[in-house]
């Protein structure tokens, strides 16, 4: 099977430094091409009539209504092609816009991300067939097309990326600096949640540092300056790097129904590098069983989690254990032939 990913971006630039596009989009491409399949991905502005032809299978990445790309899908199920909307964040129901992070950290008003959800929900009732990143997402598929085919592909990390920027641990010298990577600019709340913990465990551990990689408004008068790292966005090549410095690091997420269908792949692009994670326990998080990685959702869980990781003995254990888990249970590799089967299964029932 000819397959093409189409990423709801401008441009490729953007694509790739988009990491949900990584994850849905260049991770399984490179996967599947070295199973000899023939793979592709592409922005939906460069998507045309005539690309339909090379293709059989399309995955529409986070597909947004408009009337080219409805052109399109109608031009692909005339000619019997295997269409797939995948997504990796609840963004098709506009029921559900007030628990975006956008309106939630106050960057959009509810009316604006009411229309944009409703550009996925009505790109949504184009397609019959979806892959979703977690076993919520595809639940709440059914809630709206209960009788489409939906299967769950979660993220997988890259085994190029993992292969080709593995960084050596440095020693710490005492340090323990704790890391928290938001991808975005709508981590603001979900950050406010861990912020008084995270202080009180500084103002008494002078050797701790909190660093910040990716953009965020907390609050610094509640920490010592020289215990604050601020980078905002790096590179992506950069972050393995940036991580294998960490004591931990920290993925907290407020209890929403959006937070709740997201994926646990925080966990292990910090795992593999042998860095525990504190993570919140949304549901994809249960899939990993390791020690490497600790759930708290209160504030004595994560004060109980982040002691813990003060323990030299517990910490060795979790770091060893964290990328082993990551090379055996993590790899894209590991897991493409389910990946395949979902495809090949979606296209003989187009049969």
């Amino acid at each position: 099977m000819n397959t093409l990913y189409i990423t709801n971006c401008c441009d490729i630039l953007s694509s790739y430094k988009d990491a949900s596009v990584r994850y849905r989009c260049y991770n399984p491409a490179e996967a599947l091409s070295n199973l000899h399949h023939l793979v592709d991905v592409i922005p939906i502005n460069h998507l045309s009539i005539e690309i339909i032809n090379r293709y059989d299978v399309f995955v529409f990445h986070r597909p947004s209504f408009t009337k080219k790309l409805s052109k399109i899908v109608n031009k692909a199920i005339r000619l019997n092609r295997v269409l797939i909307a995948d997504y990796d964040d609840l963004i098709f129901n506009p029921d559900y816009a007030a628990f975006s992070p956008g309106f939630v950290n106050k960057q959009y008003s509810l009316p604006a991300m009411e229309k944009e959800y409703r550009k996925y929900y009505d790109a949504l009732n184009l397609f019959d067939c979806f892959s979703v990143s977690t076993r919520p997402l595809a639940d709440e598929i059914k809630k709206i097309k209960p009788l489409t085919r939906t299967g769950v592909i979660h993220n997988f990390i890259s085994d190029a990326w993992l292969d080709c920027f593995r960084p050596e641990r440095k020693k710490s010298n005492g340090t323990c600096r704790i890391t928290y990577l938001p991808g975005s600019k709508s981590h603001d709340k979900d950050f406010a949640l861990v912020e008084d913990v995270l202080s009180a465990y500084m103002e008494h551990n002078q050797r701790a540092i909190l660093r910040i990689i990716g953009p965020l408004s907390l609050n610094e008068n509640k920490f010592n300056k020289d215990q604050l790292e601020v980078m905002g966005r790096v590179p992506y090549f950069q972050l393995p790097h940036l991580i294998s410095e960490s004591r931990f690091t920290i993925a907290p997420l407020e209890p929403t129904v959006f937070n709740h269908c997201k994926s646990g792949l925080k966990f292990f692009e910090s795992a593999a590098w042998g860095i525990p994670v504190i993570a919140s326990s949304m549901d994809d998080m249960h899939r990993f069983k390791t020690k490497a990685l600790l759930l708290a959702d209160s504030a004595d869980e994560w004060e109980k989690a982040i002691h813990l990781l003060a323990e030299e003995e517990y910490y060795e254990k979790c770091t060893g254990e964290g990328a082993e888990y990551v090379q055996k249970h993590c790899r894209i590799s590991r897991h493409i032939e389910k990946l395949v089967k979902f495809l090949e299964n979606s296209a003989e029932n187009k049969l």
